[in-house]
């Protein structure tokens, strides 16, 4: 027998003070384009070791900067490297001692061609001192020094501060601390150094930027003519080159969005918010 379809008493009908039928509002959505647009800001991780030229680097983005900095110090020094009275006219930066502080002072992303959180790293440890409730951050931090549950807290946390920097088109420009694994702790063809976030963290993070850089310092090496047979010889100057690593995949974390014809340089030497966006530009 076909199955029996009982008859359903019709919801009342919303009608208007002049005796129209009120629709129902209507949702407009945006068309979204997948292509990025011409205002679209530089989405970039940026770590390394301590003293190699990050600070320095994202001072060169397009101003006005906002910088939250989250050193985990009551006196944070990372903004020696750029302490100009040039500099200070379009950086404002906001020293972060409580995670709450964030999210206010992006509600005014807008005013600002670049934002920057320097460091992720230390918004991490920000949040394991709220976590645990203590009055400081700890000096020796340790996989045992939180429960599993408090780990993932901490990631949840981390990426929902986080995530709205990535919904603008301003520059965002996340650093990171140096953080070296275990050559033997990866597969084979994994890089080992990257960002010192936890894994929940770097994975999601690693994905949301479009390019993720290493900066580092080595010796100044110069070709000069020589008599030998090559005609040149190379020699150390003894100077100090910064430089912001763009591609070594078999060790480094790096990641640079560009058409695959595209032939990038294995790193920027002295590099600048110009040089980045003149090799993004071909």
């Amino acid at each position: 027998m076909p199955p029996s379809i009982s008859k359903q008493t019709p919801r009342p009908v919303a009608r208007t003070g002049t005796g129209r039928v009120a629709q129902p509002p209507r949702v407009v959505q945006e068309a979204l384009s997948g292509w990025p647009s011409e205002d679209e800001g530089v989405k970039m991780v940026l770590y390394g070791s301590p003293g190699s030229g990050k600070t320095t680097l994202w001072a060169t983005f397009e101003k006005p900067i906002l910088a939250l900095v989250i050193s985990g110090g009551a006196r944070p020094g990372e903004l020696r490297s750029i302490d100009t009275p040039e500099l200070r006219e379009v950086i404002e930066p906001k020293v972060i001692v409580d995670s709450a502080q964030i999210p206010m002072l992006l509600e005014g992303i807008h005013n600002y061609r670049t934002v920057v959180v320097d460091h992720a790293t230390g918004l991490q440890d920000l949040l394991i001192k709220e976590i645990l409730g203590l009055d400081r951050v700890p000096v020796q931090k340790s996989w045992g020094l939180m429960t599993r549950e408090q780990y993932g807290q901490l990631g949840v946390k981390c990426k929902e501060l986080m995530r709205p920097l990535f919904d603008h088109t301003c520059n965002v420009v996340v650093v990171a601390q140096e953080r070296s694994f275990k050559e033997d702790d990866t597969p084979v063809g994994v890089p080992y150094i990257g960002p010192a976030l936890t894994p929940s963290v770097a994975g999601w993070l690693n994905q949301a930027a479009d390019y993720i850089c290493e900066m580092f310092v080595r010796e100044e090496v110069v070709e000069r003519p020589s008599k030998g047979p090559a005609g040149k010889s190379r020699i150390r100057t003894g100077k100090k080159e910064h430089c912001l690593r763009i591609q070594c995949p078999e060790v480094y974390i790096t990641k640079f969005r560009a058409p695959r014809f595209k032939e990038l340089p294995p790193e920027i030497v002295d590099p600048s918010y110009e040089k980045i966006m003149a090799l993004i530009n071909g």
